[in-house]
């Protein structure tokens, strides 16, 4: 089956940045420098055999994030699947097309999903399960254009069971090694990356 073709808008990102303080005004105390605004059109990356696409806007490799520098700013290259940059935060857009369905799969991240165009399934177990013998049963989810998911580092998957392409808002924050409790005990049980479960 041929992937039906992305016809989302495409993405402009407009930037604006902090300029040089002129020397003149240097001693002023509450002096403000100009800004520059720019704006260039962003190209999708078709990924997983074009059944989504990513729109990389901007990432920051440490939070608090730095506000300094101007003109044409580089992304930080995002190690592994492109999801988490280590230590910062990663924005992008992702487009899921018609009829595709994600592997069940865990990111250690906090997650900030803004639905913009389009509804998918957001799946998730509803109870405790071992991989190893088995799947859990999962919980579905539909998720709307203006839903707001926040997601900290759950397990997941995404079926987007329409004839329409979806398009999600990603804001992806570095977390701290996930973990939950244990009913009962005074212990954590430890999580990591999963794919493909």
């Amino acid at each position: 089956m041929s992937i039906p073709e992305n016809r989302l808008p495409a993405v402009r990102r407009i930037l604006a940045s902090n300029l040089p303080l002129p020397t003149a005004l240097s001693t002023v105390t509450r002096a403000e420098p100009a800004v520059e605004v720019t704006a260039d059109d962003l190209s999708s990356a078709p990924i997983l055999d074009g059944n989504y696409a990513k729109i990389s806007i901007f990432n920051h490799k440490s939070i608090p994030a730095s506000t300094v520098g101007h003109g044409k700013l580089e992304l930080e290259e995002v190690p592994g699947a492109g999801i988490v940059l280590p230590g910062g935060a990663n924005i992008y857009y992702l487009d899921i097309a018609p009829g595709y369905s994600t592997s069940i799969h865990r990111t250690t991240s906090v997650d900030y999903m803004i639905f913009q165009t389009g509804e998918v399934v957001y799946l998730t177990p509803d109870e405790a399960f071992d991989p190893e013998t088995g799947k859990g049963r999962f919980v579905e989810t539909l998720c709307k254009a203006g839903d707001i998911l926040i997601q900290r580092a759950t397990l997941h998957g995404w079926a987007n069971r329409t004839d329409e392409w979806v398009r999600i808002l990603c804001v992806v924050l570095d977390a701290k090694s996930p973990s939950t409790e244990i009913q009962g005990r005074n212990a954590r049980h430890q999580m990591s990356e999963v794919w493909d479960v």
